[in-house]
């Protein structure tokens, strides 16, 4: 009866610790994904940063790595779109920058800008 009894109460430990490991994994996935933002975005501008020739577009993309590096790592469901949209915008930076194209480096500048501040303006007033 005592074996029995002791066997049950592992198997309620053993559970339960099946379950916080689980609880932690998923939110270790989530933290990351969160991070992941911020990360791939900061490297894509360093490197655009890198790559710009032109003092005043520099000075620009240095706003906007500045802007993003020190972005919150939280995310939600409600900015994602927004989220994908300044990837798309970097992208589009990159693509100026090879081109050489100082004009649309400070036009897309200024609007991946607005982005990034729309972003954390968003995450501000959820949490």
């Amino acid at each position: 009866m005592v074996q029995l009894c002791i066997a049950g109460l592992y198997g309620v430990i053993l559970i339960a610790n099946l379950l916080a490991n689980e609880r932690t994994a998923d939110a270790e996935e989530k933290r990351q994904h969160e991070i992941n933002y911020v990360k791939e975005a900061s490297a894509k501008l360093k490197g655009i940063l890198d790559r710009t020739s032109d003092k005043e577009a520099k000075k620009k993309v240095e706003r906007v790595y500045d802007a993003v590096y020190s972005s919150p790592v939280k995310s939600n469901a409600n900015i994602t779109s927004i989220e994908s949209n300044i990837m798309n915008l970097i992208c589009n930076l990159e693509r100026a920058v090879t081109e050489n194209d100082t004009e649309q480096i400070n036009i897309i500048s200024d609007t991946v800008l607005s982005a990034v501040n729309e972003r954390n303006r968003n995450l501000k007033s959820h949490y």
